[in-house]
């Protein structure tokens, strides 16, 4: 029992600094969240630090996540197929419109991504594998919500709330529960400016063969560059890519 109970205090570590992981946390920060001896922490943390899981800074002696854990996640994304089958309509799609193309999955209350290619052009968005994302703000989460069911939906709605980032984001439940039901009909999402104001992004989803809804696959580049013109067409090639996708990780073709 005790080595389950000794378990289980190192998952409750981890998971408190991986929500603190920006700034980091000491002892004593970290005693008082997890409700852990300050002894009991000090000697997990001397175990982690000494095998890579986590790292301390000499200045302010806080402790963040360390290399170990980046390795383990990032070889766990290596081994989603949906990544491995996803990749080649990424790169085609990023050669065809010159814009970043991201592969996102859901993450808890948030959105995560596992894959993407950077933009060619000088002016582009750009972000790394493991970013966490909110879900309202984004096409690509709005995507993941709108396949949510709707107790799960509030969860995330209580959990996070509707944080208002910049002029365009959606911080109204109803208002966002429409274009839901919007996303729902069309089978895609836009995000214009909701996030960033000078970034605009186009998403639709990606089934398993239970319908599942496993990841997303999204577009996005500076608003001036998404003419109307340009989004439908872009619109029709993520949505025929996505159904393709779908398709070879089992899902019927409609």
């Amino acid at each position: 029992m005790e080595k389950i109970d000794s378990s289980m205090r190192v998952i409750d570590i981890l998971e408190t600094l991986k929500e603190n992981n920006k700034n980091g946390l000491g002892i004593t920060d970290i005693s008082n969240i997890t409700g852990h001896s300050k002894s009991t922490v000090h000697r997990t943390m001397v175990a982690l630090r000494e095998r890579g899981y986590v790292t301390r800074d000499s200045t302010t002696k806080k402790y963040k996540l360390g290399h170990k854990l980046w390795q383990l996640t990032n070889n766990l994304i290596d081994n989603l197929d949906v990544r491995h089958i996803a990749r080649p309509y990424m790169e085609k799609l990023n050669e065809k419109y010159k814009e970043s193309v991201h592969l996102i999955v859901r993450s808890g209350n948030y959105g995560l991504y596992i894959d993407k290619i950077d933009s060619p052009l000088p002016i582009g968005l750009q972000v790394h594998i493991g970013k966490r994302i909110l879900l309202h703000s984004s096409a690509a989460g709005k995507v993941i919500l709108a396949y949510t069911d709707n107790k799960d939906r509030e969860q995330i709605f209580k959990a996070v709330g509707l944080p208002k980032i910049t002029d365009n984001t959606l911080d109204d439940e109803k208002k966002l529960q429409k274009e839901l039901i919007d996303i729902l009909n069309k089978g895609f999402a836009w995000n214009r400016g909701e996030n960033r104001h000078d970034v605009y992004s186009v998403s639709a989803p990606i089934f398993d063969l239970n319908g599942k809804v496993v990841a997303t696959l999204s577009i996005a580049g500076p608003s001036s560059r998404f003419t109307e013109s340009e989004s439908n067409e872009i619109i029709q090639s993520i949505v025929n890519s996505t159904k393709e996708i779908s398709e070879k990780l089992g899902y019927p073709r409609k």
